[in-house]
């Protein structure tokens, strides 16, 4: 029969292998050890940074007096500048849906009352995420109390929470991804895999490689950006020329899943 043997048989022991401080047991051992506090330090740091935020699709145009209620604010669509709000609230002058999102975005950062930041997401959401104040810089929890609400007559848009405060409990996860732009990238679409599944991705900013910024670009990536909740990733297309990226830009991707 020779020296062959089915692998799982007995075969002479090599006991430099399997026991003593210095053997491979031991190595395997520390190796588990480290990817195990790897991950769990990943894990914590994804759980760590969670952010109150809600979003609502405006893919069409709103009709004039339509409104949109961030706690003490209230937002009112109207078709021209000194047409009338209600009573304290904030007029947003609009012709289209773009007009609308971009609108009330520069409202919220710089009108409002609420500690809340507006950005567009996905080309049509509005995203607001709880900040350290009008405007400013994003926040983890715990979630503020503040209730959201709206009114459209011919769009069904809603926020998908009624107040932020939810993300009190509510398990939420963001990471910022950091790409350098290379050629493979620009060939075609790639996957971005995250540890969570995937609701919404935004690109917030893209830079030349001395650092200079460049926001045709972020909002062209921003527009080719194709979370995929089912299978933890986002798609990125920036192979469309244009605005797009070029090789050696430096792209970052915030992500964010519930």
């Amino acid at each position: 029969m020779g020296d062959s043997r089915s692998f799982g048989s007995k075969g002479p022991a090599r006991p430099h292998l399997i026991s003593g401080v210095g053997g491979l047991k031991g190595e395997i051992a520390d190796l588990r050890t480290d990817v195990d506090t790897s991950f769990t330090s990943l894990e914590t740091e994804v759980r760590g940074h969670v952010y109150p935020q809600a979003e609502m699709q405006i893919d069409g145009a709103p009709t004039e007096g339509d409104v949109v209620v961030i706690g003490d604010d209230t937002y009112e669509f109207v078709d021209a500048a000194g047409n009338g709000v209600v009573s304290g609230g904030i007029e947003v002058v609009f012709t289209d849906a773009a007009d609308a999102l971009t609108g009330i975005v520069a409202a919220i950062n710089t009108l409002g009352t609420e500690k809340v930041v507006a950005s567009v997401a996905n080309t049509d959401y509005l995203h607001i995420e709880a900040a350290d104040k009008r405007g400013g810089t994003p926040v983890p929890v715990p979630g503020p109390d503040i209730e959201l609400d709206e009114t459209f007559d011919s769009d069904d848009a809603v926020w998908n929470v009624e107040n932020l405060n939810v993300y009190l409990t509510a398990e939420v996860k963001k990471v910022t991804i950091k790409i350098v732009v290379d050629a493979d990238m620009l060939a075609g679409a790639f996957d971005i895999v995250v540890p969570f599944s995937a609701k919404l991705a935004t690109c917030t900013i893209v830079t030349d490689a001395a650092g200079a910024l460049d926001g045709t670009k972020a909002a062209d990536v921003n527009g080719n950006l194709t979370p995929d909740e089912d299978n933890n990733l986002v798609n990125v297309d920036m192979s469309g020329g244009g605005a797009a990226p070029v090789a050696t830009d430096i792209v970052y991707i915030d992500v964010v899943g519930l």
